[in-house]
């Protein structure tokens, strides 16, 4: 194309804006965790970053699960709803200090103020001198807890000795830890910058006295790399005399900070797969424990039926259903109980 000026001298400046329309927006889809496990099923919201779509680029997945169940060997388990009750029977737990909140993990969780809370578990047969053991908790941290040190749970004595996993952060380590003591201390330190705060994670911790003899830690079902990873070479303290504590230790001067839920102590060692199972299911553990679907008032209108939950699902898509409304109908749906 050629431009003549009718002006000698002067320059012609064309200004052109093209459109390309071969090139369609791409979404880049961004997923939440899945919900708890309830009815055997779990759901999820996802979003695209790119903002591709209107209300349908907001998706709902479902999809199906089932509860876990790794009861061989269970000796201790608080789901901690509301109290601190032992649902293996063996071993109830006293509250002191901690508040009830309904935002746990699986339903409702305890809230560790940092300063002086705790659960004491007592020192029940089924708990004391386990040298081959696993623990597991949810936390959700929102500081490093009393003195950089917040305990999640352990037995010890008011001079130090102990079994225990908890918080390390000194000179800014960020990590976890767990120590066994015999005749000096054993502790298995991850890595820097291994736990993150104000985020749900799986913790757990196994020890076994007839093979390596070492705290073995995973954090959301993998092993963590270690920066001290010492094995136990003398004979471990005696510890039925001292109770099993949550949330601190015997002291009550290394308080956790943020919230504990689905606290489970094994009499062994847990396979790296069950281990992954427990992050991994979105349920929590049930070991012959009555289904929720069985306390069930269908007086009070808390039944959804698949139809009425479809349509909640529906209406949530054309922004007529807050999220919070549809997580609760899906909490409601009774499907085959």
């Amino acid at each position: 194309v050629t431009f003549t000026s009718p002006w000698s001298g002067v320059d012609v400046v064309l200004y052109l804006s093209v459109s390309d329309d071969s090139q369609t927006c791409i979404p880049n889809w961004q997923c939440t965790s899945w919900s708890v496990c309830i009815n055997n099923q779990q759901t999820r919201t996802c979003t695209d970053s790119n903002n591709c779509g209107t209300n349908d680029g907001k998706p709902l997945e479902i999809q199906g699960c089932s509860v876990l169940e790794v009861c061989d060997n269970l000796v201790s388990l608080y789901h901690l709803d509301g109290n601190a009750q032992d649902s293996s029977g063996n071993n109830d737990g006293t509250i002191n200090g901690a508040t009830y909140t309904a935002l746990g993990r699986f339903s409702g969780a305890y809230d560790f103020d940092g300063i002086d809370d705790s659960i004491n578990a007592g020192s029940d047969a089924s708990i004391d001198n386990l040298l081959t053991f696993t623990w597991s908790a949810w936390i959700y941290p929102t500081s490093w807890g009393e003195n950089n040190y917040g305990r999640i749970l352990g037995k010890n004595t008011n001079s130090g000795y102990e079994k225990a996993l908890f918080f390390y952060n000194s000179a800014g380590q960020q990590t976890i830890e767990a120590s066994f003591f015999d005749e000096s201390i054993r502790e298995s330190r991850a890595n820097p910058n291994s736990i993150s705060l104000n985020q749900w994670q799986n913790v757990v911790a196994t020890f076994d006295n007839t093979a390596d003899r070492r705290f073995h830690i995973y954090i959301n079902g993998v092993e963590v790399s270690y920066s001290m990873f010492p094995a136990l070479t003398g004979i471990a303290f005696d510890d039925s005399s001292y109770n099993l504590i949550i949330g601190n230790r015997a002291n009550a001067d290394r308080t956790f900070d943020g919230l504990i839920d689905e606290v489970a102590i094994w009499g062994r060692v847990l396979s790296q797969t069950e281990i992954q199972n427990l992050y991994n299911s979105g349920s929590p553990i049930t070991c012959g424990e009555t289904s929720i679907c069985g306390d069930v008032d269908t007086s009070e209108n808390n039944i959804v039926e698949i139809g009425e939950l479809i349509s909640y699902i529906s209406n949530w898509k054309q922004g007529e259903v807050l999220i919070g409304e549809l997580i609760d109908a899906i909490g409601k749906w009774k499907n085959g109980c």
